[in-house]
């Protein structure tokens, strides 16, 4: 039997998305990391005590010093808001565990430059109570059951300039940078703080986690985050050399989560094979992005989701709720209108989405200069919930004070006084005026998160191709009330 195929060409308010691929490296403690600086393919073996080691005649700026409480323990002790430490190697062994005391500020920041011929292998635990960053050309490699618990990190085989580093600004550049950064441990930041992946090539197969943060993997020679005053949120701003590779991978056991903060891959090529969330929630909205200058490619099991907070929390329905935002398209542009930075969207070559993407009540877009290709039993689903509520649900309860009962002369100082009364909306009372309860609704995110969202797709200069058993979800949802019994409060008066 034929396949079908349906083909819209130009922009079409409708909407979709991607798949891409990158071989998963494999690991035992002497693994294959291709795209690795240099001729190094099998890593050396470190022991499994091994530590970080100060480069001689390196400089060492803002710590007190170092100490080693055990043969498997380092501890660098900060005392000034930014520290410098250059390394003459950065390897933590599976048994291993560096610590940087920052005395609990989680502002304070260490810039570790490592000058080591090999990339940094990192197996063991590295700790801090603040910012960390971590500069080796030759790049690194966060291996199987390493763990990362810091405020924030950044680790990049491009450079960074010291006065950046200093002044907070983060600009990482390395037009002949040719090692990988690559995470298959356990990378946890504290919430609102970030991780950053920043190499020609970044690839995941582990996990990071970051609530209410940044997660960035950036592929390319010219990284800078910026926060823009227009917008309030940091934007990656990814320059990718002519001629590189610049691929950033989520691989197929890859678990990248930012709830209620903002997810995202960047570079010349994204592909999302493996699983990202990021969870919205009434007061934060989640975001994910997939950003390439080429192709964005997801794989036909990878799970991309911005799912509403399932917190059973009421807040008044005037916080309202937009949904979550999954948005795939071309790099950011930095431009400046009228003496400042701006950003200017763009639209990648080509998406191809074969997997899953969810943003319930949220949006979803896919912009392509060239094609959108939705791939067959790919999903994508911004419908509303069905939220389930008992029968008792529909009361709501209303104390008679003062306000209510101001038409009520004779029960103003009667017994109804300070009374709470139980009541269903739609029938109102008879006693007292409870406009301003009815008015006051308190809702669940769920509860306001019951319309259809969005569906965005464009390809302006060529075409968006939808197969066969592909699924696109808008529809609205709404409110189950379960059967049953409900009471409300009676007014008695004699026998009445």
């Amino acid at each position: 039997m034929r396949k079908l195929f349906r083909k819209y060409r130009t922009c079409l308010s409708f909407f979709l998305i991607a798949q891409l691929v990158l071989p998963q490296a494999l690991f035992a403690r002497r693994a294959q990391l291709p795209g690795f600086y240099g001729s190094v393919s099998n890593l050396p073996q470190i022991a499994s005590n091994a530590l970080p080691k100060v480069k001689p005649d390196g400089l060492i700026q803002g710590v007190a010093g170092l100490s080693r409480p055990q043969s498997n323990q380092l501890i660098v002790h900060q005392n000034k808001s930014r520290a410098i430490i250059d390394w003459e190697s950065f390897n933590i062994g599976e048994d291993a565990w560096t610590h940087f005391d920052q005395h609990g500020n989680t502002d304070w920041a260490a810039l570790n430059r490592i000058y080591d011929q090999n990339p940094s292998l990192i197996f063991g635990k590295l700790t801090a109570d603040g910012k960390i960053y971590l500069i080796n050309r030759n790049g690194i490699l966060f291996g199987p059951g390493s763990q990362i618990n810091v405020h924030s990190l950044a680790a990049s085989s491009l450079d960074i300039d010291v006065q950046d580093f200093l002044g907070n600004t983060m600009h990482f550049t390395g037009d002949n940078a040719r090692g990988v950064i690559s995470n298959h441990g356990d990378i946890r930041a504290k919430p609102g703080g970030f991780v950053y992946l920043v190499a020609p090539d970044v690839e995941n197969a582990g996990s990071i986690d970051v609530p209410s943060g940044r997660v960035a993997l950036a592929a390319g020679n010219d990284v800078e985050m910026v926060i823009l005053e227009a917008e309030s949120r940091v934007f990656p701003f990814v320059y990718v050399q002519p001629g590189t590779r610049g691929t950033a991978a989520n691989l197929k056991n890859g678990s990248i989560t930012a709830d209620t903060g903002v997810a995202g891959l960047y570079g010349r090529n994204v592909n999302q094979d493996g699983y990202i969330r990021s969870v919205t929630a009434v007061t934060n909205n989640g975001r994910i992005e997939l950003h390439a200058s080429e192709n964005v490619t997801t794989g036909a099991n990878s799970i991309t989701e911005s799912k509403i907070t399932d917190n059973p929390e009421s807040v008044h329905s005037s916080f309202g709720l937009t949904g979550g935002e999954i948005h795939v398209a071309g790099l950011d542009e930095k431009i400046v209108v009228q003496d400042q930075f701006q950003n200017q969207m763009t639209n990648t070559r080509r998406i191809v989405h074969a997997g899953a993407m969810t943003a319930k009540s949220g949006t979803v877009t896919l912009s392509a200069q060239e094609r959108v290709y939705l791939e067959s039993d790919s999903r994508i689903d911004v419908s509303g919930y069905w939220v389930r509520n008992s029968a008792a649900a529909v009361t709501v309860e209303a104390q008679l004070n003062s306000v209510e009962l101001k038409n009520d002369h004779t029960q103003k100082d009667g017994i109804l006084q300070g009374m709470t009364v139980v009541i269903n909306p739609k029938e109102g009372s008879s006693i007292g005026d409870l406009s301003a309860t009815l008015n006051s609704e308190y809702l669940t995110a769920r509860e306001m998160a019951t319309a259809g969202g969005e569906i965005r797709l464009s390809a302006p200069d060529g075409d968006i191709i939808v197969r066969e058993d592909a699924l696109l979800d808008f529809s609205g949802g709404g409110t189950i009330v379960s059967s049953g019994h409900y009471n409300t409060t009676k007014l008695v008066s004699g026998t009445r």
